[in-house]
């Protein structure tokens, strides 16, 4: 379901890696998740996501995130 990619290390002072989440969805919906880390000796962490939907057989005649109503 998850598969984890080390991306880079340093034994005594960080890590980072990303990740990708394969959760089950609903038919007709396709889901990727990615997650970046980075871990520091310090205690730090930073992270960042992107997450992308695409339900088929949705109509749309605008982008998403266009912020003009539907249609255009």
């Amino acid at each position: 379901m998850t598969q984890i990619k080390i991306i880079d290390f340093d034994l005594m002072h960080f890590i980072n890696f990303e990740a990708q989440v394969n959760a089950p969805v609903d038919e007709g919906v396709v889901q990727i998740e990615h997650l970046g880390m980075h871990i520091d000796v310090n205690g730090s962490i930073m992270y960042g996501v992107r997450v992308e939907v695409i339900v088929a057989g949705a109509e749309r005649s605008d982008p998403p995130g266009d912020p003009r109503p539907h249609g255009g």
